[in-house]
């Protein structure tokens, strides 16, 4: 008893892991706050007995809602959305306008906001979505309207800019919309982003208590390959014509919806906590036959790929991922080759869904390397996640195994 709340006491010591709970608890007390003054229908029973367990043996409340009610609360705290910190916010994205005169503003681990909410801070992450690797986020210092104005003085003193150039780049930078943040516009940041362009794309900025969350987590850029497909003609005289040639493009491509791969590329996830189950790596195995067949090699599978390097554009063209796949089926196909393999597919997740993104400009029919893998369990991850404990002996949170693949029909 004594061992077990010393090891509580640690574990709410743990500064990230006390974050994470104030804000579920904030949460709760929010809806809690709701009901005060006496909603005793439907979800308010719910969090009336949040507030006071006791009301459950109440024969009103136990007579109006019955076997609902333990399903109903743990449901509730299920749903309950974790805001965070209140000056985190969503701002569209915009390249540096220095460019336009070949100068360079801001450096890549910069941003530049008019926003009060986040100059309040120093320090913000980003995060673009759909987020298919932990690598995809950038840590950024938060830049004020008078940094960018001594930087283009500086110019100015050093020829590099003219009066009425510089003036533009002000005026730029000083009506900058709330909504707006300003980077780079380096390849390397918008391979950090998921591929992340200027035209109305946007992203998370987490800044303040939301920091703790992402203690310890490297960036990796991954860069999308600008590829075009053989067949690609798109001819347009007007608005109207040039959309409906891009849809049609985008529908001759063939290609997998990117909401399908991101559902794959979570599965891969799911499937990598489960390899010392016989029944998946069977499965696995019989899907890689019925697609290629079952001649294969007596190697094994070794991973082109690291989790922490940056990937160019050279290393994710759409032939390396195709060769990549080949390589693996032409492997010993064991339960090792398998985990190298999902763990290759995950570092490359970003290029691939960048030029799934960009096909319907591009006319590129995209390579998908786990549509045929995961065939028939890509929904595993929907109803059954890993298991998470805390490791008291590192302090920090890690994944354990989770046997979601134990039902018969889930594996068919």
């Amino acid at each position: 008893m004594i061992m077990e709340e010393k090891m509580n006491n640690n574990i709410f010591n743990n500064e990230k892991f006390q974050y994470l709970v104030n804000i579920l608890v904030d949460e709760a007390l929010q809806v809690l706050e709701s009901y005060k003054n006496g909603s005793f229908g439907g979800t308010g029973i719910e969090c009336a007995i949040l507030a006071d367990p006791r009301l459950a043996i109440d024969d009103y409340v136990f007579s109006h809602k019955g076997k609902d009610i333990a399903k109903n609360i743990t449901k509730k705290l299920k749903d309950l959305k974790a805001k965070g910190d209140k000056d985190s916010q969503y701002l569209r994205a915009l390249g540096d306008p220095g460019k336009m005169f070949r100068i360079k503003l801001l450096r890549d681990d910069e941003i530049f906001v008019i926003n009060k909410k986040i100059l309040r801070h120093k320090i913000a992450i980003l995060m673009r979505f759909p987020c298919s690797s932990a690598g995809e986020n950038l840590r950024a210092k938060i830049i004020n309207f008078d940094i960018i104005k001594k930087r283009i003085e500086i110019y100015v003193k050093l020829g590099k800019l003219k009066k009425f150039q510089s003036k533009m780049l002000l005026d730029i930078y000083r009506n900058t919309p709330n909504s707006v943040f300003i980077y780079s516009g380096s390849t390397w940041v918008k391979g950090l982003l998921g591929g992340m362009d200027n035209d109305t794309d946007g992203c998370m900025l987490m800044v303040g208590e939301d920091l703790k969350i992402f203690e310890g987590r490297i960036s990796r850029s991954v860069d999308i390959p600008d590829e075009l497909g053989k067949n690609i003609n798109i001819k347009f005289a007007n608005i109207s014509e040039l959309m409906t040639s891009v849809y049609l493009a985008s529908l001759a491509t063939g290609n997998t919806v990117v909401s399908v791969f991101c559902v794959y590329n979570s599965c891969a996830s799911t499937v990598l906590q489960n390899l010392n189950n016989k029944k998946i790596i069977k499965k696995l195995q019989n899907n890689i036959d019925e697609e290629y067949g079952k001649e294969h090699g007596n190697a094994q599978y070794i991973r082109r790929y690291d989790d922490i390097s940056d990937l160019s554009m050279d290393q994710v063209m759409n032939k390396k991922i195709e060769q990549m796949t080949l390589d693996f089926v032409g492997s010993d196909r064991s339960e090792q080759s398998i985990k190298n393999y999902l763990l290759d597919c995950l570092a490359v997740a970003p290029a691939v869904i960048g030029m799934i993104i960009d096909s319907a400009k591009t006319g590129l029919t995209v390579f998908d390397p786990l549509c045929f893998l995961l065939k028939d369990i890509e929904q595993a991850r929907r109803n059954y996640t890993p298991t998470i404990i805390w490791n008291e002996q590192i302090a920090q949170f890690e994944i354990v195994e989770h046997k979601v693949f134990n039902k018969e029909e889930k594996v068919k």
